[in-house]
This record gives structure tokens, sequence and C-alpha cells, in this order.
């Protein structure tokens, strides 16, 4: 690994809204994010193709999915419920939590499924991780990503970087202070519009999810974000250029 201080930046949750698909585009075009989650089973997840698929610098990765912690939209698997039981609600849908006793070759086939769907819509994948970080969750979840990224040719996204912790500082701040190595910023960003006022998470109605996420979306496009980096000699960079940096 290089010496100095590296940032992979990443929007998560691409397709669950326009919002966010709009929002995520806006921070790599004029902030600082360089890698795009895609949920292939979401709602709008054409309309992030549309948006994603020729945006230079930007790293395309499979937001892999099983769960559904919204009220509104509901989404569960590309593939027919009926064929992956473990992994659905008797409505069909992913459950807002891990359901308990995921099969193994039903949570495999349902991720080649959402590949092949991002795929088929012409985004070129870059790297795989995961919705609400499911593989610490369910035992055979990381034997199951390792098979296909190394199958798929694909970055497990989990084997590069650590989560940099910010507690309260912001994260300029947190950036300035970190200790040289990789580290990875993940965010949410949306706008704070009707779409997104419209949406509340299952067990936690009060939660304004379009307020905190508008801020994500601030955060990537924050002025001192960029002059942090540039006093560090770093700057953000994609799943890929971290990839190409440990060979």
């Amino acid at each position: 690994m290089p010496d100095g201080l590296r940032l992979i930046t990443r929007g998560d949750d691409a397709g669950a809204s326009r919002s966010a698909n709009l929002a995520i585009r806006e921070a790599w075009a004029d902030g600082c994010v360089r890698n795009v989650s895609v949920l292939a089973c979401s709602p709008f997840v054409a309309h992030a193709a549309e948006l994603f698929r020729d945006c230079p610098g930007l790293c395309v990765g499979l937001h892999a999915c099983i769960t559904c912690e919204w009220l509104t939209p509901r989404w569960g698997p590309v593939l027919p419920a009926a064929t992956v039981p473990s992994l659905v609600d008797k409505h069909g849908h992913f459950p807002p939590q891990v359901a308990p006793g995921v099969v193994a070759e039903q949570l495999a086939a349902e991720l080649v499924a959402q590949l092949a769907r991002l795929r088929g819509l012409g985004l070129d994948v870059r790297y795989v991780d995961e919705h609400m970080c499911f593989r610490w969750q369910v035992p055979e979840a990381r034997a199951v990503i390792a098979e296909l990224c190394q199958r798929e040719g694909l970055i497990d996204a989990d084997t590069l970087g650590t989560g940099l912790h910010r507690g309260a500082a912001t994260l300029p701040e947190a950036v300035r202070t970190a200790a040289d190595g990789t580290w990875v910023v993940v965010g949410h960003p949306c706008y704070d519009d009707a779409e997104m006022r419209g949406i509340r998470l299952v067990g936690r109605p009060e939660v304004d999810i379009g307020q905190q996420r508008d801020g994500e979306r601030r955060m990537f496009l924050a002025p001192e974000l960029r002059t942090a980096l540039a006093e560090r000699g770093a700057r953000a960079i994609s799943y890929s250029e971290a990839a190409a940096g440990t060979r």
C-alpha cells in the first residue's frame, strides 16, 4: 500500500429513489463521490442506470441486498419470490431485517440475478458491497460474496479500506486527523424533497430521512472536504483505483 492517506468515497442506495439517484450524481459531478452502490432490486434502478452509465471516474458497484427497511417503497428479490423463500416475507418482499435461516444457495442465486440485472441495464459493475452489512449476520454470506467476486472479476469492497470513524468531528476534521492508510466514507445522498418526505423507516416513522440524507449530500459537496484532502496530499478515489494501488 502506498504511503499517505487515500479516501474511498461511496454513495449508497442508488435506485431506492429518484432523489437518491440525482443527488449521488451531483455528489459525483460537483463533489467527492467516486463510487456508487446500486440496488438492483429497487424501484428506480433503471433511472439509476440512465444516470450512471457514463460518468467518467465513477466506479459502479452492486449494493447486494436482502432487506428493505422502508415502509414505502417496498422491494423484494430479482428472482421470483417462490424460488428464494428463505429471503422473503409472506408478501414476497425482503424483510426489514435479515430473515432467519437464509439458505446459502438461494442467497447466491439472488446475488447472481442482481448482478445480471445491473449489467443488463448497461452498467459496468466493478465491485460488490452489501445493503445493511448483512454479511455480518449471515454466516454463509462472506463465502458467497467472495466466490461471486472471484468468478465475475469483481472487487470485494469489504477487503479494501476501513470505515473512517468521525465521532463528533466533521468529515474534513476527520480527514485532517486520520492516520495514513486507506479509509472509506459511506453516505446516502438525497435531497430533502417531497419524494423523500414521503418515505419512513419500519419501526422508526419519526426519522426524517430526507433531511438527514440531504446533509450527507452536502457533506460530499463541501469545499472544506477538498481543502482537507489537499492539505493531506490526498484525494477521493474509487475502489478500482484502491485495488490497483494494492498490487
